[in-house]
C-alpha cells in the first residue's frame, strides 16, 4: 500500500510538471566563468551579453571573444537545448582587431530582437559587423558588412543605421528579410539644447561646400553635428587642436570639452585633397 501511494505521488508530480527540474521557466543563464568552460581553450572572452532572440523565455548567450594566437575577433552564440544545457550554436570570425560593445535591439516596428557584433581594425579603424537573429528555425547571421571606413552601426527608432564616413544607410526587417534604404541626407540624431548643426555638401570635382560662416565662437559644453546633405563618395572630417579639447560620440556628435582654438577640415571626397576648413574658438 505504501509503494502504491508513493507511486501515485510521483505520477501526479510528473503530470503537473513538478519533477521536471529543467523546465523552460527554470533555465538560468550561465555565468561568464561557466561560458568560458563551454568554449575552446584558446579563446579569450572580451564580453558576455544575454538576449532572448527567439522569444521563448530562455536567453541566448552572446560572446565577443578572440583567438589567443591571432587575437582575431570571433563571435559565439550559445543557446539552451531541451534539457536546459547551453551549447554553442553559432561561431563566426569578424574582421578587425578590437571589439565594440555588443548591441541588441529591434530594427523596425514588430521586428524580431537581433544582436549586433561589431569590431574595428587596421590603421583606419574600419568597421566590420554581423547581425545575428533567430531565423528559419535557428540562430543565423542575416546581415554583415566589412571594411567600412569611419563606420558606425547603431539602433535608431526607424531601424538599424549603418554609417560609412558621412553616408548613411537604414536597414529595416520587414516581410522576413532586410530592406535597405540609402538616406540622401545624413540621419539627424536627437541633439541637446544649444547644439550647432553644420550642413555641407560635396561636389566630386570642386570639393565640399558649407552652409553658413567658416568661423564661429562657441562655449565649453556645446555640441556640434556635421550633417552631409547629399550623397556621393564618402568624405572625412579632421580635427586639429588640443587632444583633450573635444570628443566624438558614437552618434557622430562632437562635444567641446575645454577652451581652445580648433580647426576642422572637411575633405571631400576622402583623400582627394579637396578641403574646406572651419575655425572654431571655444570659450569657457
Amino acid at each position: 500500500m505504501r509503494r502504491l501511494t508513493l507511486a501515485l505521488i510521483v505520477c501526479l508530480s510528473l503530470v503537473s510538471g513538478g519533477c521536471q527540474i529543467l523546465r523552460r521557466s527554470e533555465v538560468t543563464r550561465p555565468t561568464a566563468g561557466q561560458v568560458a568552460g563551454m568554449l575552446p581553450k584558446d579563446v579569450t572572452i572580451k564580453e558576455v551579453a544575454y538576449a532572448d532572440l527567439d522569444g521563448d523565455g530562455r536567453e541566448e548567450v552572446l560572446v565577443a571573444a578572440a583567438r589567443a594566437a591571432r587575437a582575431q575577433p570571433i563571435a559565439f552564440v550559445l543557446a539552451p537545448d531541451d534539457r536546459g544545457r547551453y551549447r554553442p550554436v553559432l561561431q563566426r570570425f569578424v574582421a578587425g582587431d578590437g571589439w565594440l560593445p555588443v548591441q541588441t535591439g529591434r530594427a523596425g516596428d514588430n521586428a524580431p530582437l537581433v544582436a549586433v557584433f561589431a569590431a574595428r581594425g587596421g590603421s583606419a579603424g574600419a568597421l566590420s559587423y554581423i547581425v545575428v537573429q533567430h531565423a528559419q528555425g535557428g540562430v543565423q547571421v542575416t546581415l554583415e558588412h566589412s571594411a567600412l571606413i569611419a563606420g558606425r552601426i547603431q539602433f535608431v527608432p526607424e531601424g538599424l543605421l549603418e554609417t560609412a564616413g558621412d553616408l548613411d544607410r537604414l536597414f529595416r526587417w520587414s516581410e522576413g528579410r532586410w530592406q535597405a534604404e540609402d538616406l540622401f541626407s545624413q540621419y539627424l540624431p536627437p541633439l541637446p539644447q544649444g547644439a550647432v548643426t553644420i550642413q555641407y555638401t560635396v561636389d566630386p570635382i570642386r570639393g565640399p561646400f558649407i552652409e553658413g560662416p567658416r568661423s564661429m565662437r562657441l562655449r565649453v559644453g556645446q555640441r556640434i553635428f556635421f550633417r552631409r546633405m547629399d550623397r556621393g563618395e564618402p568624405s572625412r572630417i579632421l580635427f586639429s587642436g588640443g587632444a583633450r579639447s573635444l570628443s566624438v560620440g558614437p552618434d557622430g556628435i562632437v562635444s567641446l570639452l575645454q577652451p581652445d582654438q580648433i580647426e576642422i577640415t572637411i575633405e571631400g571626397p576622402a583623400y582627394s585633397g579637396r578641403t574646406l576648413t572651419l575655425s572654431v574658438r571655444v570659450d569657457q
